[in-house]
């Protein structure tokens, strides 16, 4: 699973990706993320469980990863619990990166190890001047 977006903007929503019973899954360069108003106790951007479970989640940008029932994962480099101040109006649907998100940007290696762009700096919108 590559490079979703995701916005939680309702009460009660669950869980924005979930692996469940899944061997050799790969979840890469997805962002899942929601208000303080809409973010209960339970709320999970990105959840994995069951023993079956199996899967590799790393370069993900979300609010939590939980891991459940005796799943087991390789996890790197996910940032979680980012600021809303990091999207430029994630309300109104556009998630891209601001500037000021300089933990989310150019930050992560590749699964080889080597420098990768996380998040494009692209995708990072300039506030005109």
């Amino acid at each position: 699973m590559r490079n979703n977006v995701i916005w939680n903007a309702i009460d009660w929503y669950d869980t924005g990706i979930g692996i469940v019973n899944t061997r050799g899954a790969v979840v890469v360069h997805n962002t899942v993320v929601s208000d303080a108003d809409h973010t209960n106790r339970f709320f999970s951007s990105l959840d994995y469980r069951f023993p079956l479970t199996r899967v590799e989640i790393q370069n993900n940008l979300v609010r939590r990863i939980t891991r459940r029932g005796d799943a087991q994962g390789s996890l790197l480099a996910n940032l979680e619990d980012p600021p809303i101040g990091f999207f430029v109006d994630a309300p109104a649907a556009d998630l891209h990166l601001t500037v000021d998100a300089t933990a989310a940007i150019d930050a992560s290696p590749t699964r080889t190890g080597k420098a990768r762009h996380r998040w494009s700096t692209a995708l990072a919108r300039q506030t005109p001047t």
